[in-house]
């Protein structure tokens, strides 16, 4: 568990240091996706987005985020879905 309370699984570091941490559980405010931290900064990919704990994620030596994610609620029955985030997508968010 993060500080705050924050229940982060999975979570990873990137070759670039960045923290990247999956959201499996919906919030008030839906799915919260994939948090990046750069060490000064949070970012957010996926928004509205569950991240399947038991699927995981993994980073490539790329900086590629790899991860297994689906839409809805805790317990829907929407099917999960391979995703990647590439280094070329965060920085284009930066």
């Amino acid at each position: 568990m993060l500080p705050g309370g924050w229940d982060a699984e999975p979570y990873a570091v990137a070759p670039d240091g960045s923290f990247w941490a999956g959201w499996p559980s919906r919030s008030e405010d839906g799915c919260q996706g994939v948090s990046r931290f750069d060490g000064r900064t949070w970012g957010r990919y996926l928004p509205g987005m569950c991240v399947h704990w038991l699927g995981g994620m993994d980073i490539a030596p790329d900086g590629s985020v790899w991860l297994v994610a689906r839409s809805g609620p805790p317990g829907s029955e929407n099917p999960s879905s391979l995703y990647v985030i590439t280094p070329e997508a965060v920085a284009a968010s930066e």
